[in-house]
């Protein structure tokens, strides 16, 4: 008899311990969340964020409440978020280079892997290599001709992993030009139109970037896959560069420590918004993104072999230039 109340005991006690979670999860979200961007105020990140939230919210979720946290190379941001309350109320949207690359490339104030909590990876981000068209340069294998001919003239910017994948592409082609770092997107195109920028690697999907390329305002040399957004533009392979594994994404998180079963309520609900085949056409697409969408368990096992890819581009890149 004393066997039995024992093992009854414990099954009390453990369904009990399990409430905690239970309860976390029972009418989460129930408030705004606050998600945070570690870019300027105005760059496709936060419009992209925005957009995303509004479809969270039509499917009778709270808002999200977006906060931009721009600055230290887009670290800022990302602290900021691994160091928030583990509630469920703070996350972020991350690009790989935080994740995957500058870890390996400096100290950073935390740790992707211990500190962050994979939510789901949004989508792969297509780029495009573009320069003003006073640069007179029609082909990449022409601006690797211009670099050689006018030593010391040529500068870009490019953000998150475009940056160490466009000194990756130095190092393999020979292309010579100094980097110019900027905050955000919006100021650096302004530098960009006034000729102060000659070359960037920007998301193709920058807001009006493919209208100006289509009208010869800018000229697109070279992008690692072909696009809806910009048909016609040469492929990387196309374009005459070495063998490319290299992609940028976009992934959703939030600090580590948040439970379970949060987590999990907030993926399958931003699952349901990145898979919507109207938010593709609407927002995906003309925002340069194809689509992934996958669980907590599926985006941390990638993370896992991303790591991998991102040390070796680091390696390749060198140390980040800020």
């Amino acid at each position: 008899m004393k066997r039995i109340v024992y093992h009854a005991a414990l099954s009390a006690a453990a369904v009990f311990s399990a409430l905690p979670a239970l309860t976390h999860a029972q009418g989460y979200p129930s408030r705004p969340i606050t998600v945070l961007i570690n870019q300027e105020t105005g760059g496709p990140t936060e419009l992209f964020a925005r957009a995303m939230g509004k479809l969270f919210q039509d499917r009778g979720n709270p808002p999200f409440i977006v906060e931009t946290r721009p600055g230290a190379g887009g670290s800022i941001g990302v602290n900021a978020c691994a160091r928030a309350k583990p509630d469920g109320y703070t996350a972020c949207v991350v690009p790989r280079d935080m994740v995957s690359i500058v870890p390996f490339q400096e100290k950073l104030d935390f740790d992707p892997v211990k500190d962050l909590e994979p939510v789901t990876q949004i989508g792969w981000l297509a780029n495009v290599i573009v320069v003003n068209p006073s640069l007179k340069v029609d082909s990449f294998k022409g601006l690797i001709e211009y670099s050689k001919q006018n030593p010391g003239k040529l500068n870009y910017t490019a953000f998150a992993t475009a940056q160490a994948i466009m000194q990756w592409i130095q190092n393999e082609t020979g292309l010579k030009m100094t980097f110019i770092p900027f905050k955000g997107g919006p100021t650096a195109m302004q530098a960009f139109f006034s000729g102060d920028i000659h070359v960037m690697y920007l998301a193709a999907g920058n807001a009006g970037l493919a209208a100006q390329i289509k009208a010869g305002k800018i000229k697109a040399l070279a992008m690692p896959d072909s696009h809806p957004l910009l048909p016609g533009v040469p492929t990387f392979a196309e374009a005459g560069l070495p063998q490319f594994g290299f992609r940028s994404w976009l992934g959703f998180f939030t600090p580590a420590g948040v439970p379970k079963e949060v987590v999990q309520k907030l993926s399958t609900e931003l699952q349901a918004v990145i898979r919507n085949p109207e938010f593709n056409t609407s927002v995906m697409v003309p925002f340069g993104y194809v689509p992934i969408g996958n669980s907590p368990e599926e985006f941390a096992k990638f993370i896992a072999v991303d790591r991998k890819d991102g040390a070796t581009l680091a390696k390749l890149a060198g140390t980040r230039v800020q």
